[in-house]
């Protein structure tokens, strides 16, 4: 089966593949948010990307997987941040850690305390994520790692979404809500998706366990997420300060 995925991307070129996601994403949102289960909204979102990410992947087109991983991504960030803002309490029951993160975030920028701006603090908890992250990604091909990826969108979307609410210029707060550093982290788990599925599609399609350890991917991943790190230690405060212009509270 593998073996024809390459075949695949030509049955399904870019142009329908785009078509697919703009009207499959917010589709799958609505279906879990109908189902009211939190942990089902992730699972949906991710199923129905899954496909082209393999097929993609598999046929080794790994800048339109980065691209179309990341269409997807903006598609479901853009579908929370609009029904948060519409029914906070109800996509505050289906985020999973959303209310947690949000009251976290929004006691960060009225007090500057917390891990946001502390890397004693958030550098454990970046980690953590990446720790999981990574085994997770390789036994599944991806899947679990977008499904997590799902996990972190979302519940940092609902944050978002939650600002944008409680600020005095919510469109300028859709938009600056998301910190730079955070943008890059999503890049940089992206690219480190597209270099760890590939053993596992490789072992499906030609019967060998590879890892390509001089994939750009991965150490594109890997330097984003450097990146993230850095950049949040060092702007942390003053995109509080910026924040906090707009914030009501």
């Amino acid at each position: 089966m593998l073996s024809k995925l390459p075949r695949l991307t030509e049955r399904f070129p870019l142009p329908a593949v785009v078509f697919y996601l703009i009207a499959t994403t917010p589709l799958g949102f609505a279906a879990g948010m109908y189902i009211d289960n939190k942990y089902l909204l992730p699972l949906i979102s991710a199923l129905l990307f899954f496909p082209i990410f393999v097929i993609y992947l598999s046929a080794g087109r790994y800048r339109a997987t980065l691209m179309l991983s990341l269409l997807w991504a903006l598609l479901l960030s853009v579908m929370m941040v609009l029904a948060t803002t519409q029914n906070p309490q109800m996509m505050g029951e289906l985020t999973i850690n959303g209310t947690d993160y949000t009251s976290e975030m929004f006691t960060w920028i009225e007090t500057g305390e917390g891990a946001e701006g502390n890397p004693v603090l958030f550098l454990p908890q970046h980690a953590l994520h990446l720790l999981i992250y990574i085994p997770t990604t390789l036994i599944s091909g991806g899947f679990f790692g977008l499904v997590m990826g799902t996990i972190l969108l979302n519940y940092m979307n609902f944050y978002v979404g939650m600002l944008a609410s409680a600020s005095t210029n919510s469109a300028l707060i859709s938009l600056i809500g998301w910190p730079p550093w955070a943008l890059l982290r999503v890049v940089g788990y992206i690219s480190l998706a597209i270099a760890l599925s590939q053993p596992l599609w490789n072992l499906v399609g030609e019967r060998r366990l590879t890892f390509n350890w001089r994939t750009p991917y991965l150490w594109w991943g890997l330097g984003l997420v450097a990146a993230d790190a850095l950049l949040k230690w060092l702007l942390a405060e003053s995109w509080r300060e910026l924040l906090l212009c707009y914030f009501r509270g």
